[in-house]
């Protein structure tokens, strides 16, 4: 045989071999430039501005082919921000399919904030994973995502601004901000979720209108870590049936507004960390609550005595007559 020839079969032989071992970049899913996990949608099929705003999917890309193969979309790292209204039509329909049912961050994420109604309306969200990354998260961007179960907010430590309805009407049983840094959660939030358990940052400020209301699951609330609350707006918590006992912080909180416990039938207990007297009450901020219980105050400030906020809550926030000081 030609040596010259039998080189050139020797050399396509070993490469050959070579290139049977080395990795790929792929996924199941699909081709792509990044690794990606095994069940993430490629990160071909999204769309980004010049800025490397998310803008939602590639118009024309056909996602059905991923039925069966993927369940999480992925949003890449060099993302800076999901543009509003970026994975919805203009009659307020989802574009994400039913068969995604995992939103997760990547990691080293640049994703500073999530526009309004960006995940609106999808329907078959479980969970959602947050990036440490992330600043806001604008008005109701997972508002109406019936089957969202799990948010994780433990990376969120840059985290200062949950918008209005950001998860209204969601069944999470459970949201632990501790982590974070939010000064604001804002109307409605997370009105009429399943909570069952709520722990919130000592950095919080404001509770806005109706920001827990409808949820008949949650039994009981500590803000006595909040001690920067100032406001509980109006209907805060409004027809939380279930919610027996309430902690509330001391020295800085000054407001509590119309509505705010009202309908709340089973309250019974209320704590009061180091009351000062400078409190601003609707007179319906506790009404139709239990007939009876008792308040308490912890941590006496300035000689201020449970009998003294007793009082007050009855004669300017509706409590009922038969309640005590404990």
């Amino acid at each position: 045989m030609n040596k010259k020839l039998l080189k050139s079969i020797v050399c396509i032989a070993s490469s050959i071999g070579v290139a049977s071992s080395i990795p790929f970049a792929t996924t199941s899913c699909g081709s792509s430039s990044d690794v990606l996990p095994k069940n993430v949608l490629p990160y071909e099929v999204y769309e980004y501005d010049e800025n490397n705003v998310l803008q939602g999917f590639k118009e024309g890309v056909d996602l059905s082919k991923y039925d069966g193969i993927c369940n999480t979309m992925q949003i890449p790292a060099k993302v800076t921000s999901v543009k509003e209204s970026a994975f919805i039509t203009a009659q307020l329909k989802t574009k994400i399919p039913s068969f995604i049912t995992k939103l997760t961050f990547a990691e080293g994420s640049n994703c500073l904030s999530i526009g309004t109604r960006a995940f609106y309306m999808c329907g078959s969200l479980t969970s959602v994973n947050l990036p440490s990354s992330l600043i806001s998260v604008d008005s109701a961007v997972f508002d109406g995502c019936t089957k969202l179960q799990f948010v994780d907010f433990f990376n969120c430590t840059k985290l200062e601004v949950l918008f209005s309805s950001s998860f209204r009407s969601c069944p999470l049983k459970s949201i632990d901000l501790s982590f974070t840094k939010i000064k604001s959660i804002g109307n409605g939030c997370f009105g009429t979720c399943a909570l069952t358990s709520v722990i919130l940052p000592n950095t919080l400020e404001t509770i806005g209108d109706l920001a827990f209301n409808g949820n008949r699951q949650l039994t009981s609330i500590d803000l006595s870590n909040c001690v920067n609350l100032s406001f509980i707006n109006q209907s805060a918590f409004v027809n939380d049936t279930a919610l027996t006992s309430i902690k509330l912080p001391g020295q800085k909180l000054s407001t509590i507004g119309k509505n705010a416990f009202q309908n709340c039938s089973n309250l019974s207990s209320i704590t009061w960390n180091a009351w000062q007297g400078n409190l601003s009450l609707d007179q319906t901020a506790f009404s139709t609550v239990k007939s009876t219980g008792n308040v308490t105050i912890t941590n006496l400030v300035d000689g201020h005595s449970s009998t003294e906020l007793l009082t007050t809550l009855k004669q300017n926030g509706g409590l009922p007559d038969g309640w005590t000081a404990a």
